[in-house]
């Protein structure tokens, strides 16, 4: 459960079908499966912002990979890293190809970015109450 409201935090998109009516755009090969509706997007950035939830932060990960968004798959990257996301060096070509995109400074903007966020999560998990205090 989050500490910062009663919802439970369980995997976008793993649980709820997607809504009737959503349509996801077919790519090539595995990506379209990565895609996250608009709904499922709000709920895993909501999820990585209060919880921390690291299943969450891959969903996203894979759905701007899935996107193209380069910069994007850069900052969920590096958070992911600072996080320790298993699995995470699946994604590591991806990233590199982002990532040479990216100026220098753009990269030094990324990676200080990253650090910070990692940092307001770690702490908002730190302040989180246990089940045992409450």
């Amino acid at each position: 459960m989050c500490a910062t409201d009663d919802r439970e935090c369980a995997k976008p998109g793993a649980s709820q079908p997607a809504p009737q009516g959503a349509k996801r755009r077919e790519t090539q090969g595995f990506l379209h499966l990565w895609r996250l509706t608009r709904k499922e997007v709000q709920e895993a950035k909501a999820k990585v912002r209060h919880c921390g939830d690291l299943d969450a932060l891959d969903a996203l990960l894979r759905h701007s990979i899935a996107h193209g968004h380069q910069r994007l798959i850069v900052r969920r990257y590096l958070l992911g890293e600072m996080l320790g996301i298993p699995r995470l060096s699946a994604y590591a070509a991806y990233f590199s190809t982002a990532m040479a995109k990216l100026s220098p400074t753009e990269q030094d903007i990324a990676r200080s970015g990253a650090a910070e966020r990692a940092a307001q999560i770690k702490a908002r998990a730190a302040n989180r109450p246990t089940p045992a205090a409450i």
